[in-house]
């Protein structure tokens, strides 16, 4: 689904995709109804969202569809393509938005009347406006429908939506001048000039926001935030307010937009200024909006510094009085940038042209040129033939003392006159709508298909003026004939692209402008050294100054800012680089009107005839943040989950609650409707199952919402083996959870020494090809089982195993290398240690198991905190995870899962779920998780504090299987309890002087006459054995492992461990093995699967390693072990490690001795 906004990545915009369907003249299509036609589509389109009727809301949209959205549902800015993913995206963001209240009843914010539009000859829509409402937050919004003749003309479908929101209740723009208090002294409101440092109500106040420049961007935003009741405070380094169009651009610099379609929000240009401002029109304008509106506009002050306590949620920004240097600290909610980040004085493009020093006469950059003072009396070559180039040159050749003008293209440009173009540009801004009506218009459509749009305008305006481009080119000009706009405003910031307003091509026409052509590449005495780019011959140009129009660089702001302190350096390092503009996939400018990579910093936008289009979304986004939105991911490239799931295991006995079904699955709605829509849940959860079902009961209802359930099959340890019994269980599964499918079936391995669980996952690999099961998945085992199996052909989704801060096995032992070569997903549960992990435990001392509150979960944590190094060891991790919670303004157990959802291969952390009266209590404390991210600090004090603590023995899942962990009641560890029956039976065999043979049922035992297992006395000795598969397997697994030897040798110690336990010993008995290798390449990979075996049996048996000749092709790696029953009780260790090999991934190493290996 396309619910969760995608990586904001900048894409050609020749490759963003377009839908212009084919609309030919319908017949008798001047007498459609619009009005009519557009109520009763919108009956449709409101009534299947309310009633949640998806399907009914999908056949509304054409395929290829659009949806372009402005807040109103995504909180962002999104242009989400095709039916299934609008439908999606609907489908899941009305869980929380909750559109309602469609109307088409016209008001002061949607001024459109319903209209049948034909844009061309095979090209029309159906133009359907309404209004609606939405929820959390509460908001004002208006769409736009843009409807087309659905198959066999029945009825009407959408190939384009979009929606916007207008206003928040609780934040509703009001009347300017403002009549609500404000921190900023009324005195200084209203003065467009300097007026010193502001002084503020209340000293030790916080504003809700600080903007920095004010021009064109920076007072619009102050306009709307003012309006909306924000305290706000402008700042400009320039003495008044605009003043850099009057003291920073050439003088004569004219805009080549109207006055109606430039105008700031809520201040209309006043009559008397002309239709195209001049700079120092701009500058009056600008200066009458503070004044009249009364704005909190401080000018000659310079912002300086801003940094961000993450702790705080403050900016501490630091401002000058540029006048008397006196300076001032504020703390500040959010930063808004308007300070010509992107086109600006301080990022000139300068061209590097060797012999500078060469040249006396005037070189500027058109940042620098004012007027033609310096060029009087001079030859002038201006570089360059964009906007800035032409100006300066009519500029230049509108004096008289200036000698001549000549112009250097350097590339084809797109020429043309105002009056070809302005048609186009224009349409929406001839002042027979209302200027906001006229912008929600201009962005209604998705920028491929205004790029294709445009391209076919433009292009028809540009061929019906031919004869003027072939005039232009007898002049010298190289024209060029297929302009896309869309690239050119957003690829090359409209360079090669003139539309003559002013005028200037009279001044060509005339002779009072020359054009030449080449590129320039130096400069001699006599002037400019003009490469021709086909021949690529060098000539000088004479001229005795130098303008370059050659534009702006794209510069790196972030590490700009960094190095000069304006922003600290967490800030640049998550800042997106607006300056490099550009789109992403959607067609959004990253940065500048999506999110800024900060959530409390903004960008302002860059044009002026966009002053209004993004600053109510500034404003609106500003006032009101929502939750953090729920990160997504799949599991198995197919199965959309939260990156929280609900873990139903306190549903399961021993949490002292009796569970009323009906109850639970009512409590689910709060955590589904925040997004958190995944849960977690097994067989023996106790009533999970059922609870789930009870949701999917109604599935039939409207208001139904679908969940992705997870559960899974731990089977009795019974020695049932049966496809019949696996059958059963997924049934049983499917009929409790009322589901067709189980999205995730999960299997736990009890013992890897009985090959059950090999037969058993091949019985779940049948039922998932038959339908029943979507994806298989493991819980807590460990790497080298989860291998062996990838090894042997089985296909593994997930792995569900404990990690914390305190847990660190995923990471510091194999297991995180297993899952990322073979793209498995982990599914970490334990994240907060039962709940230790929380403000509660801080400075607290340690519990007894039987201390009060202490359930069978917190004393099987307690059991990992003492083997990690002790509660001493922990309390210095929990304390610096409580730091870093303090800093973030977040929970211990928000950094805590944010700490896990960091580790590359976790999919998703699993958070103990109490279905009760407070689930939305619960989902709100979770979903604080994705409200902020670790930084390297936070990172560094985590770090630091975990030195003290050890590794936890053993590997991922070991708690069900080996000491020290089994201690705890409760954590399933029961079944390890031995049967005593058959150990006594052995026992009294030894006792008796008896020898004792254990027979595997291996197919060549009886067939060469030999056991398994031998034992006489204390004495095990265990045959040659290889990782030969269950019987049951075959054909198919002709060896467990597959081709990987050290698989292989995992499976081959499995069976020798099981054959030592059914003789009455152990793998802790084990005093010597040999090894036998096909191949001498698999020494590493085999040694380490051996050490690791006998590592967490605590001893080191002796050890011989040979390649041999081994039977059968397949076979890599075969074992021989010889034990003696008791010796591993007691071990005394003498010498010591002397050379190390560093094995590839692995957290361990293998200790070789000084003699090496004996290999033959």
């Amino acid at each position: 689904m396309m619910t969760k906004t995608k990586q904001r990545t900048r894409v050609q915009v020749r490759t963003l995709p377009s839908y212009i369907p084919t609309v030919p003249p319908l017949q008798g299509e001047e007498n459609i109804n619009a009005a009519k036609e557009a109520a009763a589509f919108l009956e449709h389109f409101s009534s299947a969202i309310l009633e949640g009727d998806w399907d009914a809301f999908g056949k509304l949209f054409t395929e290829k569809c659009f949806w372009k959205d402005h807040l109103t549902l995504t909180f962002d800015k999104r242009t989400i393509h095709t039916r299934d993913d609008v439908v999606a995206a609907w489908k899941t963001l009305s869980k929380a938005r909750r559109p309602s209240a469609f109307s088409s009843e016209k008001d002061k914010d949607m001024d459109m009347d319903a209209v049948w539009a034909r844009l061309g000859p095979v090209f029309a829509t159906l133009d359907v406006p309404f209004t609606f409402r939405t929820e959390a937050p509460v908001s004002k919004c208006i769409g736009l429908a843009k409807l087309i003749p659905g198959p066999e003309n029945q009825g009407w479908q959408i190939c384009v939506l979009t929606t916007a929101v207008i206003e928040l209740d609780q934040k509703p723009f009001g009347p300017l001048p403002r009549t609500t208090p404000s921190l900023i002294d009324p005195s200084q409101r209203g003065n467009p000039h300097a007026q010193g440092l502001p002084r503020l109500q209340d000293g030790n106040a916080v504003l809700d926001a600080v903007i920095v420049g004010g021009s064109c961007t920076g007072i619009a935003n102050a306009i709307q935030l003012d309006a909306a009741g924000a305290n706000v405070a402008v700042f400009d380094a320039e003495p008044q307010a605009g003043g850099n169009w009057s003291t920073k651009r050439y003088e004569n610099v004219t805009l080549h937009h109207p006055a109606f379609m430039i105008q700031l929000p809520r201040f209309p240009v006043p009559e008397g200024y002309p239709n195209f401002l001049k700079g120092t029109d701009l500058t009056r304008y600008y200066s009458s909006a503070v004044q009249e509106l009364g704005l909190p506009f401080f000018g000659g002050v310079a912002v300086l510094r801003n940094s961000w306590s993450e702790g705080e949620k403050i900016w501490t920004v630091q401002v000058k009085d540029v006048k008397t240097g006196e300076e001032m600290t504020l703390k500040v909610k959010n930063l808004v940038l308007a300070n010509g980040f992107m086109v600006g004085n301080g990022n000139p493009r300068v061209p590097k042209l060797k012999g500078r020093e060469l040249f006396t006469g005037p070189v500027q950059h058109t940042t620098e040129y004012r007027n033609p003072a310096d060029y009087k009396g001079k030859r002038v070559l201006v570089v360059g033939v964009g906007n800035s180039a032409h100006d300066v040159a009519g500029n230049l050749a509108s004096d008289p003392d200036v000698k001549s003008v000549t112009i250097l293209q350097r590339s084809p440009t797109v020429l043309v006159d105002f009056a070809t173009v302005a048609p186009i540009l224009m349409m929406r801004y001839k002042g027979d709508i209302p200027v906001n009506t006229a912008d929600f218009l201009q962005e209604s459509l998705p920028v491929g298909m205004l790029r294709d749009m445009a391209r076919a305008a433009i292009g028809a305006a540009v061929a019906g003026a031919e004869e003027r481009s072939q005039a232009l080119e007898g002049l010298g000009y190289a024209v060029r004939r297929d302009p896309c706009s869309m690239t050119q405003v957003f690829e090359e910031r409209g360079s090669a692209f003139y539309v003559d307003q002013p005028g200037t091509f009279d001044l060509v026409f005339g002779g009072r402008i020359k054009i030449a052509r080449g590129d320039a590449v130096g400069f001699v005495e006599e002037g400019v050294v003009v490469r021709d780019k086909e021949t690529g011959n060098e000539r000088v140009m004479e001229a005795d100054g130098v303008v370059l129009a050659t534009g702006y660089e794209v510069v790196d702001l972030p590490s700009r800012w960094r190095a000069s302190g304006f922003v600290d350096e967490g800030t640049a390092g998550k800042l997106v680089n607006a300056s490099a503009f550009g789109v992403d996939e959607e067609g959004e400018v990253p940065g500048l009107t999506t999110f800024s990579g900060h959530s409390n910093l903004y960008f302002a936008g860059i044009a002026i005839s966009q002053a209004r289009t993004s600053k109510p979304e500034t404003s609106m986004t500003m006032s009101s943040k929502p939750l953090p939105k729920v990160e997504r991911t799949t599991i198995a490239g197919s199965i959309e989950i939260p990156r929280i799931l609900n873990g139903l295991w306190q549903l399961a006995g021993g949490h002292d609650q009796n569970i009323d079904v009906a109850a639970a699955a009512n409590a689910m709605k709060p955590l589904i409707e925040a997004g958190l829509d995944g849960f977690d849940m097994a067989d023996h959860y106790g009533p999970a199952e059922l609870v789930i079902g009870h949701h999917n009961h109604n599935r039939t209802s409207p208001a139904h919402t679908p969940v992705t359930a997870f559960t899974k099959w731990c089977p009795a340890e019974n020695g049932d083996k049966s496809f019949e019994t696996a059958q059963a269980a997924v049934d049983l599964a499917l009929e409790r959870m009322g589901q067709t499918q189980i999205a995730l079936m999960q299997y736990h391995v009890w013992d890897y020494t009985d090959d059950t669980y090999l037969r058993n996952l091949s019985h779940l690999r049948t039922l998932q090809q038959a339908g029943k099961i979507a994806h298989v998945g493991l819980t807590n085992v460990d790497a080298a089982h989860l291998e062996l199996l990838l090894h042997s052909g089985y296909q593994i989704a997930s792995n569900q195993v404990s990690c914390s801060v305190i847990d660190r096995r995923l990471t510091r032992g194999r297991m995180a290398g297993v899952c990322t070569r073979h793209s498995v997903g982990v599914l970490a549960y334990g994240t907060l240690l039962g709940g230790f992990l929380s403000e509660k435990w801080v400075g607290k001392p340690e519990p007894s198991d039987d201390g009060e509150g202490m359930n069978w979960s917190l004393r099987k944590y307690l059991r990992f905190i003492r083997v990690a190094g002790g509660w001493a060891a922990f309390q210095r991790v929990l304390k610096a995870v409580a730091d870093v919670a303090k800093k973030h303004g977040a929970s211990v157990a928000a950094v805590a899962a944010r700490w896990v959802l960091d580790i590359p291969v976790v999919k998703a952390v699993i958070v103990g779920a109490r279905l009760t009266s407070e689930s939305g209590k619960y989902a709100t404390d979770n979903l604080a998780a994705f409200g902020f991210s670790l930084d390297e600090d936070d990172r560094g004090r985590i770090e630091a504090a975990q030195e003290g603590l050890e590794d936890i023995p053993g590997d991922c899942g070991d708690e069900y299987r080996r000491p020290p962990f089994l201690t705890a009641s409760g954590d399933l560890s029961q079944h390890l309890q031995e049967e005593e029956s058959e150990r006594d039976k052995v026992e009294g065999a030894i006792a008796k002087g008896k020898r004792v043979e254990f027979r595997s049922g291996g197919k060549w035992e009886p067939v060469a006459g030999y056991s398994r297992a031998v034992r006489f006395g204390n004495v095990i000795r265990v045959s040659g054995t290889t990782a030969g598969p269950p019987p049951e397997l075959r054909p198919g697994l002709e060896v467990v492992g597959g081709t990987s030897a050290r698989s292989q040798a995992v499976a081959a110690l499995d069976t020798i461990e099981g054959s030592l336990k059914r003789s009455g010993g152990s793998m802790a008995d084990v005093v010597r093995t040999r090894v036998m290798l096909r191949r001498e390449e698999d020494v590493l990979e085999v040694s380490e699967a051996h050490g690791w075996a006998f590592k967490c049996h605590g001893i080191r048996p002796a050890n011989t390693t040979v390649t041999a000749g081994l039977i059968g092709d397949e076979v890599l790696v075969e074992i021989e072990v010889e034990a003696e029953v008791g010796s591993g009780k007691s071990v005394l260790v003498i010498g010591e490690d002397r050379g190390v090999v560093q094995v590839a991934e692995a957290r361990c190493t293998i200790l070789v001795p000084k003699s090496g290996f004996h290999l033959t």
